[in-house]
C-alpha cells in the first residue's frame, strides 16, 4: 500500500499518474471543456483560432484586469504580426 509521505492513511489509494500533455491546444481545449464540463462559471477564449488559449474561472478573476492586461496585449501583438510588426514611430526633431 502506498503511504503519504507524512506518515498518511495506510488506506489511501495510490496516486493516478499525470495524463500526458496534448500535443495540440485543440486537445488542450477538448480537455478543459472535459474537465470542466458545462461548468457555468468556466470560461475558455480562443485567439486566432486556438492558437493562443486563455481559462479561467468567472469570478475568481478581475474582467477589467484580464481585459487591459491579457486580452489586448495579445490582440495587439496579433494584429501587428499580421501587419508586419509594430509601427514605428518617427524621431522627434
Amino acid at each position: 500500500m502506498w503511504l503519504k509521505a507524512a506518515g498518511g492513511n495506510m488506506n489511501a489509494e495510490e496516486p493516478k499518474a499525470a495524463a500526458p500533455i496534448p500535443e495540440s491546444s485543440a486537445q488542450v481545449k477538448a480537455a478543459l471543456e472535459s474537465a470542466f464540463n458545462g461548468s457555468f462559471d468556466f470560461v475558455l477564449k480562443a485567439f486566432e483560432g486556438d492558437t493562443v488559449l486563455m481559462a479561467y474561472l468567472d469570478g475568481l478573476v478581475d474582467k477589467l484586469l484580464i481585459s487591459e492586461s491579457i486580452v489586448t496585449p495579445i490582440t495587439q501583438a496579433v494584429h501587428e504580426i499580421k501587419n508586419g510588426g509594430p509601427k514605428k514611430k518617427r524621431p522627434s526633431i
